[in-house]
């Protein structure tokens, strides 16, 4: 090490708060600043649909947050390069050429953008299902009701067919009102409240946006809690039921029959927009 470089390490020790990095021989490496979201500060829905929309999306993560801060790393280097010039003086008795300084602060000092804050952020997620093509009825299986009168009183196979199934009865079970399991009675009661015939099952969950990047397209199947709020939700009317169907169990959806995985809104009429529901909805 020269001895102008020795000068600059000296300073930047004394002068200024840099992370000193060593090799794995001990010898240093580099310094390493950090630019600092502030804590109240999140992705936007916008930019959230836009990350989980890219083909790669960890990558457009890396790229927004990118975008976001480099005029923050440009405003960083350049507090650091004018406090190393206004200060060297006082750890050289030699003059230190400014090319050199701005060369070396460009080799040896990086600065860390705040992914880790953003990549915690919590993400509200819909997932809706789709089972025995119902899809090709226009999701008609899960409603009793056309325009608010009864026209099915008996449900074509579909997915509350499937959710009944998950939860250890059967579709007798549900059209017998003596049976008052509290899963089948949320049922009955999600049903007589969904007067629009198209409706998806859905389930409200919420998810660290790191946690989304990695499970984006989940291999084989998505682990929901009994806890999970879930109902009929028509996002093309903008209209949902009571979405109060108790889970008795925990479930698996297999990836196959996941209509939709995206953000509230993605599919249309937002639940927030149709019931004002605040994010502590999803869990």
């Amino acid at each position: 090490m020269t001895k102008r470089e020795q000068a600059l390490i000296d300073c930047i020790d004394a002068e200024l708060y840099l992370k000193k990095v060593y090799s794995k021989r001990k010898k240093f490496s580099h310094y390493e600043g950090k630019i600092e979201a502030d804590y109240r500060d999140e992705l936007d829905e916008k930019a959230i649909h836009k990350i989980l929309a890219d083909k790669n999306p960890q990558d457009a993560f890396y790229e927004y947050i990118d975008d976001c801060f480099i005029d923050s790393e440009g405003y960083e280097i350049k507090f650091i390069r004018e406090n190393i010039k206004r200060k060297i003086s006082n750890y050289t008795t030699r003059t230190i050429d400014e090319d050199f300084i701005d060369e070396w602060i460009f080799d040896h000092i990086f600065i860390n953008y705040p992914y880790d804050h953003y990549l915690k952020q919590e993400i509200a997620i819909n997932i809706c299902t789709e089972f025995y093509n119902e899809g090709n009825t226009d999701f008609t299986c899960n409603s009793k009701y056309l325009d608010g009168h009864l026209y099915q009183p008996k449900l074509p196979k579909g997915s509350i067919t499937w959710l009944v199934h998950s939860q250890g009865y059967t579709m007798k079970d549900l059209y017998d009102e003596k049976n008052e399991s509290p899963f089948l009675m949320s049922v009955r009661e999600e049903l007589e409240n969904m007067t629009y015939s198209m409706a998806l099952l859905t389930f409200f969950v919420k998810y660290e946006l790191e946690d989304l990047l990695i499970m984006r397209k989940p291999s084989k199947s998505m682990h929901i809690l009994k806890s999970t709020h879930c109902g009929l939700y028509n996002p093309w009317h903008g209209c949902t039921s009571v979405l109060g169907i108790k889970l008795e169990k925990d479930i698996h959806i297999p990836v196959k029959n996941i209509y939709s995985f995206g953000t509230d809104g993605t599919l249309g009429y937002s639940i927030q927009e149709i019931c004002g529901m605040d994010e502590s909805f999803w869990q």
